[in-house]
């Protein structure tokens, strides 16, 4: 079931809830979570993991950006 879950996931393209989705089952088995609080946290996992990855993507590109930029400058410099 569990796999079968982590599969559906990775389908609807929730694949952050899909990583955590063990940890969260311990933890709504050992804390006696209702069915909406263990979906709210699921949820909130995905949220996460997308804003993280969106933050990293942004920071990436603008590494490469800066990258470029400099290397433009050094061209012109190079240029003169």
């Amino acid at each position: 079931m569990k796999d079968q879950m982590a599969m559906t996931l990775r389908k609807l393209r929730l694949s952050g809830a899909a990583q955590t989705l063990d940890v969260r089952l311990q933890e709504a088995r050992g804390n006696s979570l209702s069915h909406e609080e263990f979906f709210e946290l699921v949820l909130q996992d995905e949220l996460n993991i997308r804003k993280d990855r969106m933050i990293r993507r942004r920071v990436s590109e603008d590494a490469r950006g800066l990258q470029l930029g400099l290397q433009s400058v050094h061209q012109e410099e190079t240029d003169l």
